[in-house]
């Protein structure tokens, strides 16, 4: 970095300019999304009196050949005026961010021009107000911003051929962005998603999410794995595995809130199924000799608790091969379902033991001491 020269830019606290110099290629790499290649510290008509950077590779000039001359020795005359009230507009702006960079043509030391982007940003130090002029050939710009783009689409289309449903809510809890599955298990358009929230989408259908996605952004706490339960736009159940995380910004505010949700409505389906054929008959769909035994065992406790009695009904079903023969299976399996209903009392509870009927009947007949005596 070349150093300011003595008493010519009026500075009164020169020793501050490396701390501002580094604070300005911060703001302006912020800005610009990728380094600068030059910085100059100017006065309020543009003279320089500071350089920082590849002078030599974007304009052909060494530090010491720019330091002390006017800016227009590298801004071409048909810009020069431009680039002049630009820069006395940054003076009377302040220390306010700009909107966007000025772009305009720089000039070589060899006759050619380059186009570049000018971000200025004042910084007082006593009595002066300095210029700092971050300077970014557009040809590496725009080779980062496309770089940038796309690795943005890689992510969209990562994000988009995810198996799980992504979705991004503001502050406010209106959505800024949703995936392809989101968008299809809901029915809706994902390029119409930005500003609205989840029942402005779906109706009644969306009145929960957003209840629950605003409590989280109202505590700034995160949802790991919970399951919940939608119904899609054809009316469906899914069964989701839902995980949603609050965004923070630098003074710890949320800002925003991440949702994942894993669809393991089959997988759910499965588990039920299992459950049910270890509990219950698959013929008949009563519960099986399993449920049986630990139903029995609760009614047992429960009448003791009560000083009542239990009973446990068999039910034989007699000639069940001669029906199975003669009128095929579907008949013998029908045959079979039907007595459990048929011959117990309402308040029994039907269950299969192997070919029997079982049926357990609880009653709320108070058993004697007598009787208690010789169970």
């Amino acid at each position: 970095m070349s150093e300011p020269p003595q008493g010519g830019a009026g500075l009164s606290d020169p020793p501050h300019l490396p701390e501002l110099l580094a604070q300005q290629i911060e703001m302006a790499r912020l800005l610009f999304r990728v380094p600068t290649n030059v910085i100059f510290a100017t006065d309020r008509e543009g003279r320089i009196f500071l350089v920082d950077g590849d002078s030599e590779g974007v304009f052909g000039y060494t530090h010491g050949e720019l330091r002390g001359q006017a800016i227009k020795k590298i801004i071409p005359d048909r810009d020069l005026a431009r680039v002049r009230d630009h820069l006395r507009a940054r003076f009377t702006a302040g220390r306010a961010k700009p909107d966007r960079p000025l772009t305009v043509y720089a000039m070589r030391k060899d006759g050619s021009e380059v186009p570049v982007e000018i971000l200025a940003n004042p910084q007082s130090m006593g009595s002066t107000t300095v210029l700092f002029c971050a300077f970014r050939e557009i040809g590496a710009v725009r080779a980062a911003r496309e770089a940038l783009h796309e690795s943005h689409g890689l992510l969209a289309t990562l994000v988009d051929a995810m198996p799980a449903l992504v979705s991004a809510k503001d502050a406010t809890g209106r959505y800024l962005l949703v995936n392809a599955q989101h968008a299809e298990l809901h029915g809706i358009d994902a390029a119409t998603v930005a500003g609205r929230t989840a029942e402005e989408l779906l109706g009644e259908r969306g009145r929960a999410i957003d209840e629950l996605d605003n409590r989280l952004l109202a505590e700034g706490r995160s949802l790991v794995n919970h399951e919940e339960r939608l119904t899609d736009a054809e009316g469906r159940e899914h069964v989701l595995l839902t995980s949603k995380v609050p965004v923070r910004d630098g003074d710890g505010r949320v800002r925003k809130l991440l949702s994942i949700s894993l669809d393991v409505t089959e997988r759910q389906w499965d588990k039920e199924r299992a459950e049910a054929l270890v509990n219950f008959d698959e013929l008949t769909g009563l519960p099986n000799r399993t449920q049986f035994q630990a139903r029995l065992q609760e009614a047992i406790l429960n009448a003791e608790r009560a000083g009542s009695v239990t009973g446990v009904i068999f039910v034989d079903l007699g000639k069940l091969n001669e029906i199975n023969d003669s009128f095929g299976y579907t008949v013998g399996d029908y045959a079979f379902a039907a007595p459990p209903s048929a011959c117990t009392p309402a308040c029994a509870r039907p269950t299969r033991w192997r070919g029997w009927a079982t049926t357990i009947s609880p009653s709320s007949r108070p058993t004697s001491p007598a009787s208690r005596g010789r169970s």
